[in-house]
């Protein structure tokens, strides 16, 4: 992936072309792994704009071993059908939706 600065906004583009810097790219799951972290997380935040289902893909071990009660709030603009279909797989129900901030909460 390359990474392209805006000002105060950046963006991850697809060809070097468009690039000021190569990032690496690892997915959450996989980072705490390298580090050896047994995470248990009680409250994730996301705000990755419109790159939310990349995100909760790449944390499905984080999202699994929250316990009941866990909460993720995700900032999306997108409908939130598929972030809701994915995480209902992981028992999370859509407790509220505050502006674009849908908050989750593990049964």
């Amino acid at each position: 992936m390359f990474f392209k600065y805006m000002g105060g906004d950046s963006k991850i583009v697809q060809n070097i072309e468009e690039a000021d810097i190569e990032i690496h790219i690892v997915d959450f799951d996989t980072f705490i792994k390298e580090l050896g972290l047994n995470l248990k997380a009680g409250l994730i935040r996301i705000d990755v704009e419109g790159h939310e289902m990349f995100v909760l893909r790449g944390m499905k071990t984080a999202i699994q071993n929250m316990e009941r009660g866990g909460i993720i709030i995700i900032e999306c603009d997108n409908d939130p059908a598929e972030m809701i279909h994915f995480l209902e797989k992981f028992n999370f129900k859509l407790l509220t939706k505050y502006r674009n901030n849908h908050v989750f909460v593990k049964n």
